[in-house]
């Protein structure tokens, strides 16, 4: 970037000029301002504009600062219909005599516009349908969010900032809620988190497992056998071990049974948890 030289001046004056001044004190200024939020690539609110009243398809929206087409622009308030669109106006350019009293451009005002309900045709803008996704710290946040990240969330930002599929609008554009909708994100609801393991294939990345519940099946208990004597003659009756004969052949007398007092219900799998949720970043 260009500066002065300074402090040392050398004898006899420093040979500055008009153009070499404006180079040096706004031109190189105006772009050190710039550079931090060019690298966006998009148009942005600076600060200021924020939305009012939006009852009855009218809104209010204060003044602010936006940048919009490269140039740091002032933005008058709006009261009107919404959508509407911030553009960059028609430049202003206030003229002075030169030495040869020509009258030439000397200052240039670059300013915003409104336009309800259509888009411009040309150049870039920044829709309010009522709300933005443009403020600086919303564009901030997307750019430095990477795709496929999760954001997680004790509980629902704001869910009127989610259509109902749980894709963010306005500030929360570029994310949406992980449940596989569109295939904009990953299906996650209901699913806890887990490190994968190269090494394992059942913990291969983008698997799922497990379920809320499981039913315990006779092929999950041990293999236990409890024997089972039959006596004649009543030996062993009612010693809690041995099932009586009733009479003298030596023969299967009946059939006993142990219960084990089950019904069936199915195990809950779930540990101690919290249910907050995770905003997936996806590309816009």
């Amino acid at each position: 970037m260009k500066k002065l030289v300074t402090p040392a001046i050398p004898n006899g004056g420093l040979p500055l000029y008009a153009a070499e001044m404006i180079g040096c004190f706004q031109t190189e200024i105006y772009r050190a301002i710039l550079a931090p939020y060019l690298q966006y690539g998009e148009p942005l609110i600076i600060n200021g504009c924020i939305v009012g009243d939006t009852e009855g398809g009218v809104c209010t929206i204060t003044a602010g600062m936006a940048l919009i087409d490269g140039d740091l622009i002032d933005v008058p308030a709006y009261n009107g219909a919404w959508p509407v669109y911030l553009h960059q106006d028609a430049p202003t350019y206030v003229q002075k005599p030169y030495k040869d009293q020509t009258p030439r451009n000397v200052t240039v005002e670059k300013k915003c516009t409104w336009l309800p309900t259509v888009p411009p045709v040309t150049g870039e803008y920044i829709l309010f349908d009522p709300y933005t996704s443009q403020y600086l710290r919303d564009v901030k946040r997307r750019y430095e969010t990477a795709i496929y990240q999760l954001v997680p969330f004790a509980d629902y930002p704001d869910a009127t900032r989610f259509d109902v599929n749980g894709v963010g609008k306005w500030e929360w554009k570029g994310f949406a809620v992980p449940n596989g909708w569109g295939g904009l994100t990953f299906n996650l609801s209901g699913k806890a988190f887990v490190q994968f393991d190269p090494a394992d294939a059942d913990l291969a990345l983008r698997n799922t497992h497990g379920s809320k519940t499981n039913t315990i099946t006779q092929a999950n208990l041990p293999n236990i056998n409890l024997p089972i004597d039959i006596y004649e003659n009543g030996t062993g009756n009612g010693d809690g071990k041995h099932i009586a004969a009733s009479d003298n052949e030596n023969m299967h007398e009946g059939t006993a049974s142990i219960p084990l007092g089950g019904s069936g219900t199915a195990l809950n799998n779930m540990q101690q948890s919290y249910m907050g949720t995770f905003l997936q970043r996806y590309a816009v």
